[in-house]
């Protein structure tokens, strides 16, 4: 199961790297073949990883990481991928949206 992971981010980083014309013809690939379970999960999980990874992707790898793989996976994945997803993220996910309502506040 990680061997096909760690294929999957290695896929990933090439793609925003040198093939970024034909990232959506690969997206559309995935999305539609992600299987469910702890494999779909994995496979988010590395998308996600991509996204909130500031020290090492540049903005435009993460933002095309939310927005091309990240979310299509999130849409496309079962009930139990997602709510095991949301489960593990959420904290995160709330740090970023009170920080964001912090900074407009002030």
């Amino acid at each position: 199961m990680f061997d096909g992971v760690l294929l999957l981010l290695l896929l990933l980083w090439w793609w925003f790297n040198t093939c970024k014309l034909c990232l959506h013809k690969t997206t559309d690939l995935f999305t539609h073949r992600l299987p469910s379970g702890k494999v779909g999960k994995a496979a988010v999980d590395v998308a996600y990883r991509v996204l909130m990874d500031r020290d090492v992707h540049s903005p435009e790898v993460r933002k095309a990481a939310g927005e091309r793989m990240c979310l299509p996976f999130l849409r496309e994945c079962g009930l139990e991928t997602l709510r095991e997803f949301f489960l593990d993220h959420i904290q995160d996910i709330m740090a970023i949206i009170e920080a964001n309502f912090e900074r407009v506040r002030y």
